[in-house]
């Protein structure tokens, strides 16, 4: 005997799975969104505190207050590191806008770098910046060589201070930071004023460090 199969039941099947699939597609859309207002916010904090370090250091005075500097330093090497964490979740869920929040984070790591060779300035070298330039979308080696510059600096988290740049991102910062250092090659490193291009073992990156010391 035949069984004969409501035509209703397959529409109303069909419905629940649509609303299913609506559902799941709405709270992804909320969840990258939440990131993306976090994100923003995380950056609107360390600007202002970035822009009240910059005029401290432009005073008079600048040279007594490094012990203040140096609690600035750690708090933007923190704060950039939780960022760009969030970022690269984002960038992986599709969100509409990862490419924009990049531009505004790589034009922050830029004005930090500055801001720190000029506290090195006033207080001594005390901190290595590395300049870590990658490529998101062709470039096989730039993940293993981000997890080495992420062991150097473990090992020496007060000394070292990281700033990535994506060179395929339409950032001005990056192209800036990319040809003040004349770099051809992904991945690369800059290390205090020395340009390390192509992939760089974990000894050479500390050994560059250590040569900055």
């Amino acid at each position: 005997m035949k069984r004969s199969v409501s035509l209703s039941l397959y529409a109303g099947a069909l419905v629940i799975s649509a609303l299913v699939f609506s559902l799941g597609l709405l709270m992804g859309m909320q969840l990258t969104q939440g990131f993306a207002v976090s994100i923003q916010k995380d950056m609107e904090r360390l600007k202002t505190e970035s822009y009240v370090v910059e005029l401290i250091a432009s005073s008079q005075n600048a040279s007594a207050l490094c012990g203040f500097y140096e609690k600035q330093v750690e708090r933007f090497g923190v704060g950039t590191g939780e960022i760009g964490k969030k970022l690269g979740f984002l960038e992986s869920q599709g969100g509409s806008d990862a490419a924009s929040l990049k531009e505004e984070y790589f034009a922050m790591e830029l004005r930090d770098y500055l801001l720190l060779k000029k506290i090195n300035s006033i207080c001594g070298k005390k901190y290595v910046p590395v300049l870590y330039f990658l490529s998101s979308a062709n470039c096989p080696s730039c993940w293993q060589q981000g997890q080495i510059v992420s062991q150097a600096k473990a090992a020496a988290p007060e000394k070292i201070m990281v700033y990535s740049f994506d060179v395929d991102s339409d950032s001005p910062a990056a192209e800036a930071a990319k040809s003040i250092y004349g770099v051809t090659a992904v991945p690369s490193l800059v290390v205090g004023e020395t340009v390390l291009s192509g992939f760089q073992a974990l000894d050479s990156v500390t050994a560059a460090v250590s040569k900055q010391t």
